[in-house]
């Protein structure tokens, strides 16, 4: 499965998600769930190594802003229309994480958000 490329989002336009490694967010701003991965989402994109973190959300932009406030999230959510949205949750939850390397998922999380330790695992640091 390819991740970006295949459809439009608002609002990343600066991100590169077309190469590297990153963690790509399905997420709702309603989502109970969603809400709850902030904190964890926060740190991991704080996280030297580790791959970066972005959200997907359907919702408004007045919607993700305000998210994006009350909640403090330190990463970026871009909006997809509502079709891309439920083509990229399948048959699967939020918030939905998919790991991304040079635009091919590797790895699907539903629900949890995966631990630094699990991240390395599949991805391990490149360099050096």
């Amino acid at each position: 499965m390819f991740l970006a490329g295949d459809f439009q989002i608002k609002g990343l336009e600066g991100v590169d998600l077309e190469h590297g490694d990153y963690l790509a967010v399905l997420m709702d701003t309603d989502c109970s769930h969603c809400r709850d991965a902030v904190f964890e989402l926060n740190w991991l994109a704080e996280g030297q190594g580790l791959p970066g973190v972005v959200g997907l959300s359907s919702n408004g932009e007045e919607e993700i802003r305000a998210f994006q406030e009350e909640l403090r999230v330190n990463f970026p959510i871009g909006q997809i229309s509502r079709e891309d949205f439920w083509r990229l949750l399948e048959n699967g939850s939020v918030p939905r994480t998919f790991l991304v390397r040079d635009n091919v998922v590797e790895r699907v999380w539903d629900v949890e958000i995966p631990g630094e330790d699990a991240l390395i695992r599949v991805s391990p640091p490149t360099g050096g």
